[in-house]
């Protein structure tokens, strides 16, 4: 008996703990608990990574010769057919493809710093969203820096854009999503298109795009110390990398946020968070397309980390449905 009453005790302080975190988050922070959660743990997942220059290069050491290998097909795609091919030898997945030139196409350039290769969350992510569309996922696995740089992905990746355009019976079919790097890749890319009088997807949706490479915005240090994922010293490290030298930071197709075809791109939808380091620059795109008259829409997230609409928490959902009905227009 004294053992039940102790469970009971333990549960009802349980109880009045979870509560109470409840409550905080949602009328304090306005923010899910599982939001609130994510966010302060990360930081003690991140202790685990390199925390000095000479460890970060030997981290982009041992990535590079990680990335080499081909990669498996990830476990959120076990029920799904898979078809991988190679555009100019790279990788890429295919699913979801109904062989039918009318279906919708969803081209997704995930992020990872442009190091990483994708994780379970994106391609758990990208999937639902090819359900709720009944679309067609091509899902491009491009070269990753340290070994290549913007000047070995874009042209692959371009080519298997056109690929996927030449399936189509119209542009206004492909939808191209990008997140972190990989929103930063997209839009280079559709900076790459114009330039090259190559036809535009019907949109082009960014999830927290990686926008400059040099991550020197001096509003980024405020925002620093609430964003417990991305580190701007060792995106840094990684910038002359990706870039092939510092004198191309500001080029566009590395650095899209310095494009001067905006108004001749697809229209733009980018979503960020506000503790997120690449606010400040993703601040700095919806002025400027304001101010040049440009329609687009800039979704932010209050309080929210790092692609947060890829993260299991409730404001994810949120966007996702803004996503949808900005696809389904």
């Amino acid at each position: 008996m004294k053992n039940y009453r102790k469970l009971i005790v333990l549960l009802l302080i349980f109880f009045a703990i979870f509560m109470g975190a409840y409550a905080y988050t949602h009328i304090v922070e306005k923010r899910s608990l599982t939001s609130n959660t994510i966010e302060k743990t990360l930081p003690v997942v991140n202790q685990i990574k390199p925390q000095t220059i000479k460890e970060y290069q030997n981290y982009l050491t041992k990535v590079a010769k990680r990335n080499v290998l081909p990669v498996d097909i990830p476990q959120a795609l076990n029920n799904e057919k898979v078809e991988i091919t190679a555009t100019d030898g790279m990788q890429t997945f295919t699913w979801n493809d109904k062989n039918n030139p009318k279906q919708k196409v969803i081209f997704y350039v995930h992020g990872g710093s442009y190091i990483h290769q994708a994780s379970e969350l994106q391609y758990i992510f990208v999937n639902k969203l090819a359900k709720k569309l009944d679309a067609k996922v091509v899902f491009p696995i491009y070269p990753k820096a340290p070994t290549y740089n913007y000047s070995d992905a874009i042209p692959k990746i371009k080519k298997l854009y056109q690929n996927t355009l030449a399936s189509v019976t119209s542009p206004k079919q492909i939808i191209l999503v990008g997140e972190s790097a990989g929103g930063g890749l997209a839009l280079g890319l559709a900076d790459n298109l114009v330039t090259e009088h190559i036809k535009q997807p019907k949109e082009i949706i960014l999830i927290s795009p990686w926008l400059d490479i040099a991550t020197n915005n001096p509003k980024i240090e405020k925002v620093q110390k609430k964003d417990p994922l991305l580190k701007a010293w060792q995106l840094q490290q990684v910038a002359p990398y990706w870039a092939n030298g510092k004198k191309n930071f500001k080029n566009p197709q590395v650095s899209p946020l310095y494009s001067s075809q905006f108004n001749k791109m697809a229209p733009i939808s980018f979503f960020i968070g506000t503790h997120d380091i690449f606010y400040p620059d993703n601040q700095l795109l919806h002025q400027k397309l304001a101010k040049e008259n440009i329609k687009h829409h800039y979704i932010v997230g209050q309080k929210m980390n790092h692609v947060y609409p890829v993260l299991p928490i409730a404001e994810a959902e949120t966007a996702f449905k803004q996503m949808l009905k900005i696809i389904n227009h």
